[in-house]
This record gives structure tokens, C-alpha cells and sequence, in this order.
């Protein structure tokens, strides 16, 4: 099947009273995309619906806190690429209400333990980062020979301690004793800055000490000369990281205890969140809601079966009025592409789906540019193995891809004699005679033809599919002149090629490149009439445009010279290192092992981005440009992403 999957829409009539159990069984089913019904009044949202949101985020809040100082277990390396495998905990069907209620219960016991805690960890690390400052004041003014209390104000007296940071002292003294009338005592020691002034001139000395940027330091209220206070603070302080100790061990208690089942009703109400979103398209009346949506066709029978058992359910099936949303139906080598369709676009309904198309030649033109059999082993075995360690996402799709391209690419690399570049044949190195068709640096010229063969079998599978399209959607004389005119272009084009290989006379080539390329300009021109002289430009415009379509491939050639010729100069580069020597001591080897495989992994990588991309464009732009709008919407069923929860099956 070329065309995205046959859809069909559903209308249902369903009780309030088993909305819940009828959602329920939609979302496993993920087979419906509920539309917006138009027929009655909108169903209100529930209200326990919108009350899970904010429980959900209460929820998460404690989980967050708890989780902040929990041990870190971050697993092995196959952990973090496929992550951790949760074992999620069957439960039964519970009611919004239900489950609001059982959200409340757990704030109620467990909240109040949290912001206790919370505060206590607050205030003890808000006093452990005062000693700090006042620890590292004292160890800087430790010499000074004065009670620490001659340094604290008094209710007339304000005495105050600036941390300078290369000020000049004598501007300073100067502002001080202008800010206070003289009425003023000012000391430097160190970088320290220390003045006596009375009580009223605080703000005063607030703004000197804004204009010269002078950090105010606060002086601890404690009796004795700085260096007897600093052992006092830091007992202090150790005492503080004791209660911290416990608090954190109290925390580590609520997390084991609290977490498993924090995260199953964080995640019911996020279940139940969403549903909000299937109800506010949905239309009722007073014991009565309307549901309407798309359903895959070849899932009808499934979810008939599954819904028809509820007996107080209306339910009718019937082809859409309105064009659907996509959902494409690719399976096997074909599936992980459906990826690179949906980057640039969806097709519509009626449209072709391009992916079969697009997995055949992309796979061929990776593996031409990357033409390299060992880089396209290694491609292959790093694919597969991500590919098996991650069962579904983008991921898993791009993985598979590579395992696919990496297999092309070790076809082209026996095809052009590639191994490492040219390592392995090359009578400079391994000197094997192993068999190959062209050699990618010595047949430019091979590689060129090819590359251009295969951008005309391209082009003309695009029109093909174009003029099929256009046929059948719009009209014969649109597939005419969109795409029936550079059909016969190319039919010119691949007919002179072949009575020029077959050694035919020059008129016998002339008429068969003359003949369509005649009608494909006759097409192109009488239709550039209708708009005048513009269009008469326009469409004479439009034959160099072609032309630059078809040339891009060149890029084949291109990728496939720069991955050979790059591996060609890792290995001589190796080469050179071999015999380097230093003091007598045979480095060259080190070096030699380390140049070889660190510029064959780099040309691998930088060599096979490109050759993803410039497959991607080829695509993008060349082949989708003569049929292919990608105006789709995405087909997007009720569907819940579970972790944790699993709902029990009904007998």
C-alpha cells in the first residue's frame, strides 16, 4: 500500500454515568481521535478532572524534594542508553473522586512532614552560611587584639566593618568624616575598613559605602577577641551539620517509604489531567455525551468488540466527510522511515505516502557516498545494537536506519574495492587483489554516470508517482502539464543514452531524444501561454531548473570521492608516522595505530552525517518537489504514556 492507512469515522452515544469506564477502555484501545462535536452543548470538564492538575503538582513537589536527596543511582552505561527498567504495579479501575480523595490523604499525612523538615533545612543551612561568613571575617581579622563586642553597635553608637577591595583609604576617610560632621572614628587594617559614628548617620554611611562599592561585613554577636570566637563557631557549625545529618536521614526514611506509591497516583492524576482534553471535544446533554473521531480501518472490528459489550452504548461507524488525519501504515525495512516523512511532512489523504520510495533510495544513496566495507560494518553493528537495546522512538528509528545504511554502504564499499580506505588494495599496504567494479579516486568519470543514471531513475519514479497523483485527485491536464512534460524530458534523455551505448546513428539518436524532449517543451510552453509573456518565461525558466534538480545528483560522486580520498590520506598519513623514532624509542607505531583508527573513525562520522543529510536533501527537495504537498495532520489517538501503573483487564 502507497496511500496512508484507510480511516473511518466513529459516532458514540454513551451515559455520564460510564463515561469513566468507556474513556478508560478508548485510551487502551489508542485507536480514537476524538474531533470536536458540534451537535450539542460541550461537556464540561469534571470537576474532580481539573482538580487532579493541581494534586498532580502538589504531588510532584514532595516528589521533587524527596528525590533531591536521594542517593543517585545511576546505573550502568546500558541503563542510561535504554533506561531503567520500571516494573509498573497492577491496579485497579479507580474513579476521578476515588482518586482525588486518595491524593488528599497522602498530602495530609505526608505534607506536613515535608515542609517541617523543609523549614528545619532551611533555617539550619540559612545559619550554617552565617558561620560561614562570620568563620572566614575572623580568620581575616584574627590578629586584631579586640573583644569582638567593641565591634557591635550600641543604642547611640553604630560601629561598623566594610570589606575594601583596593579603595583608596584617605577618599574614604574623607567621605566618612564629611557624611557624619566629623563626628566619626575611621580605622583601616588590612583590607578591612572599621568606623565608629553615631547612631542617626547609618543611612550616611550606607551611601559612602554604596559609592565606593564597599561590602558591608556583619560582626557575630560574641564575646572575645576573634581568634578565641573562631573554635566556638566552628563547634557551632558541626553541631548544625549533625541536625542536618538527621533531618536528611529522616527524608532518606519518606523517600523509601513514600516514593513508589507518590509516583503511581502522581501518575493516575496526570492520566486523569489529560482526559481533559478528550472531554472539552466531546458534547452532552443531560445524561447524555456525544462522542465523535477517526479510527483506523483496519482497527474497527477491534474496537466494535471491545465497546459493544457495554450495554447502554450507541455506536455508529461510517466513512469521514472530511478529510482524516494521517496515520501511515509502513511496516518492517519500511517503518523506521515513516520517521523522515514526518519530519518534512504528512501526506494528505488522498496523497501517496512516500515512504516505500524514500527507504529504497535513501539506503542507496548513503551507502554510494559512504562506500566505504568496513565503515559500513561498523554502521551496521553499532545500529543494530542500539537498535535491539531501545524497542521504539526516534531513537530506535534512526538506529535502524543506520543498521540499513550501513549494510548498503558495505555493498558499494565491495563494489568499489573500498576496505579503509584503500588499505587493504593498495600495493602499498596489504596489496590484496580483491575483486570490484570502479575505483571511486580512479573512476570519477564511472561514478558520475551512475550518479546521474540513478538521479534520472529518481526523478522519473517522482513524476510517475506525481502524474498518478495529479491524475486522480485533480485532473489529466494538471498530470500533463506538471508532470507528464518532464517525464517525456527524461524519456528524450534515457533514449539518447541508450541508442548512444548501443552505437545507433546519429538520426536514429536524434529522434529519440529529439521527439519527447519537442513534446516536453511543446507542453511546458503552450501552457506558459495562458499567463502571457511571464509565463512564457516562467516556463522556459523552468527547464534549467530541472536541469539543476538533476545535476545535484552529483553529490553522489562527490560524497563517495571525499570518503575514499580522506581514508586514502588517513592511511598514508599512518604510514608516515610508522618509522618515527625519538631518542632511539620506536613511537612511530603508537602514533601510526593511533592516526589510523582516530582518522578512519573521524572520516566515518563526519563522512556519514553528510551522507545522511545530503540523502535527506536529495529528498527534501529534488524527488517530493513533483508530487508531494505533505499537508497531513497527524493522526493522534487517546492515549496514555504509563510507567508505573498498569489497569487490571475485566474478566
Amino acid at each position: 500500500m502507497i496511500s496512508p492507512s484507510p480511516m473511518r469515522k466513529l459516532e458514540m452515544l454513551i451515559l455520564k454515568d460510564d463515561k469513566d469506564l468507556i474513556l478508560n477502555e478508548l485510551y487502551d484501545l489508542e485507536s480514537l481521535e476524538v474531533i470536536e462535536c458540534e451537535k450539542c452543548t460541550r461537556f464540561p470538564v469534571p470537576s474532580a478532572t481539573r482538580e487532579s492538575v493541581s494534586k498532580a503538582i502538589q504531588l510532584d513537589r514532595m516528589l521533587n524534594f524527596l528525590g533531591h536527596y536521594a542517593p543517585d543511582n545511576k546505573g550502568s552505561f546500558i541503563e542510561a542508553i535504554k533506561g531503567k527498567a520500571i516494573e509498573p504495579e497492577e491496579i485497579e479501575f479507580v474513579s476521578a473522586e476515588e482518586l482525588i480523595v486518595q491524593a488528599e490523604a497522602i498530602i495530609h499525612e505526608l505534607d506536613p512532614q515535608i515542609k517541617a523538615i523543609e523549614r528545619d533545612i532551611g533555617d539550619i543551612e540559612e545559619e550554617m552560611d552565617s558561620i560561614d561568613e562570620h568563620v572566614s571575617f575572623m580568620e581575616d581579622i584574627e590578629g586584631v587584639e579586640m573583644d569582638m563586642q567593641l565591634m557591635r553597635p550600641t543604642d547611640k553608637t553604630l560601629k561598623v566593618v566594610g570589606r575594601l577591595n583596593e579603595q583608596d583609604p584617605v577618599d574614604i576617610s574623607k567621605a566618612v568624616c564629611s557624611a557624619t560632621d566629623g563626628y566619626c572614628s575611621v580605622s583601616f587594617w588590612k583590607n578591612f575598613v572599621f568606623i565608629a559614628t553615631l547612631r542617626e548617620r547609618e543611612r550616611s554611611i550606607d551611601m559612602v559605602f554604596s559609592s565606593f562599592s564597599i561590602k558591608r561585613v556583619p560582626v557575630p554577636d560574641l564575646a572575645g577577641m576573634p581568634r578565641d570566637v573562631i573554635p566556638a563557631l566552628r563547634a557551632r557549625r558541626e553541631e548544625l551539620v549533625a541536625k542536618r545529618g538527621e533531618r536528611v536521614d529522616r527524608i532518606l526514611e519518606l523517600h523509601s517509604a513514600w516514593d513508589k506509591k507518590l509516583r503511581i497516583v502522581k501518575e493516575l492524576l496526570e492520566i486523569e489531567a489529560e482526559k481533559s482534553n478528550a472531554f472539552r471535544k466531546m458534547a452532552a446533554t443531560k445524561t447524555v455525551i456525544a462522542v465523535e473521531g477517526f479510527i483506523p480501518a483496519k482497527k474497527e472490528k477491534e474496537i466494535l468488540s471491545r465497546l459493544l459489550p457495554f450495554e447502554r452504548i450507541i455506536i455508529k461507524v461510517k466513512d469521514p466527510e472530511v478529510e482524516p488525519s494521517i496515520l501511515l501504515s509502513n511496516s518492517g525495512f519500511f517503518k523506521p522511515f515513516e520517521s523522515l516523512t514526518e519530519l518534512y511532512g504528512l501526506p494528505g489523504y488522498k496523497e501517496i505516502d512516500p515512504t516505500k520510495f524514500f527507504a529504497i533510495f535513501f539506503t542507496l544513496f548513503f551507502g554510494i557516498m559512504m562506500t566505504d566495507f568496513v565503515y559500513g560494518i561498523v554502521i551496521a553493528v553499532i545500529g543494530f545494537m542500539v537498535a535491539r537495546m531501545i524497542k521504539e522512538g526516534g531513537v530506535h528509528d534512526v538506529a535502524s536506519i543506520l543498521f540499513y545504511g550501513g549494510i548498503a554502504t558495505a555493498v558499494c564499499g565491495v563494489a568499489f574495492g573500498s576496505y579503509f580506505g584503500d588499505f587493504v588494495t593498495s600495493e602499498d599496504y596489504l596489496n590484496m587483489n580483491l575483486p570490484k567494479i570502479v575505483d571511486p579516486l580512479y573512476g570519477a568519470m564511472e561514478i558520475l554516470i551512475f550518479s546521474l543514471a540513478i538521479g534520472i531513475v529518481h526523478l522519473i519514479v517522482s513524476n510517475l508517482l506525481g502524474f498518478y497523483q495529479r491524475n486522480k485527485n485533480v485532473s489529466m491536464l494538471s498530470a500533463v502539464i506538471e508532470n507528464l512534460s518532464w517525464l517525456l524530458l527524461m524519456f528524450g534523455i534515457v533514449g539518447a543514452a541508450a541508442a548512444m551505448g548501443l552505437g545507433m546513428s546519429t538520426t536514429v539518436i536524434s529522434a529519440m531524444a529529439g521527439v519527447p524532449i519537442a513534446l516536453s517543451l511543446i507542453i511546458v510552453m503552450v501552457n506558459g501561454i495562458r499567463d502571457g509573456m511571464a509565463g512564457l518565461i516562467t516556463g522556459f525558466m523552468s527547464f534549467p531548473g530541472f536541469m539543476g534538480n538533476w545535476l545535484s545528483y552529483a553529490r553522489l560522486l562527490a560524497m563517495a570521492l571525499s570518503t575514499a580520498g580522506i581514508g586514502m590520506v588517513v592511511n598514508l598519513f599512518a604510514s608516515m608516522m610508522w618509522g618515527i623514532k625519538i631518542g632511539g624509542i620506536q613511537i612511530g607505531v603508537v602514533l601510526g595505530v593511533v592516526m589510523f583508527f582516530g582518522g578512519h573513525l573521524f572520516n566515518m562520522a563526519i563522512n556519514g552525517l553528510g551522507a545522511f543529510v545530503h540523502s535527506l536533501r536529495l529528498h527534501y527537495v529534488e524527488f517530493f518537489s513533483y508530487f508531494y504537498n505533505a499537508d497531513g495532520k497527524k493522526f493522534e489517538p487517546l492515549q496514555i504514556k504509563r510507567t508505573y501503573t498498569k489497569i487490571s483487564k475485566r474478566g
